[in-house]
């Protein structure tokens, strides 16, 4: 019981913010338990928060500083966080043009963005080209016909598989 006393009064620093060990040992650390208590609270910064033993005053400031660009920081990342969690809004029929072997199309997609719809696009004219090679048919109505194909049988594979690890899963 005595040892457990003593651990945990390694971890009740005094004030100054070291054990009786690191004032032995000469170290110079900041009370980790005011830093903690000024993150927790996010109205406050760190800076206003930070007691210093042994420091002198230029790596007081250093310190001061280095937690003030990495409070900037860490709001700046906050900020990015909400906006890309804060999901996609949805669009609706945003009217965008394309163009697949030459002809110019004019489609709305509900919930497609312009650039998905557009890359999209650049998709099928790919795999129109790519059945063209392989099957040599100059017929622009029956490759796409078979590109329309070749990806409502990808759709159905994608599905079927969705289904199998379900039923794995179970």
């Amino acid at each position: 019981m005595l040892s457990h006393a003593r651990r945990s009064n390694k971890f009740n620093k005094n004030l100054s913010g070291m054990t009786l060990g690191e004032q032995n040992r000469g170290h110079n650390i900041l009370d980790y338990r005011q830093i903690m208590v000024a993150a927790l609270k996010p109205q406050k910064s760190l800076c206003a928060n930070i007691t210093c033993s042994g420091m002198n005053m230029e790596n007081q400031e250093k310190t001061a500083a280095l937690i003030s660009r990495l409070e900037e920081e860490n709001a700046v990342l906050k900020k990015q966080v909400e906006l890309l969690s804060g999901g996609r809004k949805p669009i609706t029929n945003v009217e965008t043009q394309i163009k697949i072997r030459g002809r110019s199309i004019t489609v709305a997609v509900e919930g497609l963005s312009p650039i998905e719809i557009s890359s999209i696009a650049c998709q099928v004219e790919e795999r129109i080209k790519r059945i063209e090679e392989k099957t040599e048919v100059a017929d622009t109505a029956k490759l796409c016909a078979l590109a329309a194909f070749e990806f409502a049988v990808e759709l159905y594979n994608s599905k079927q598989k969705v289904e199998v690890s379900r039923i794995c899963e179970k």
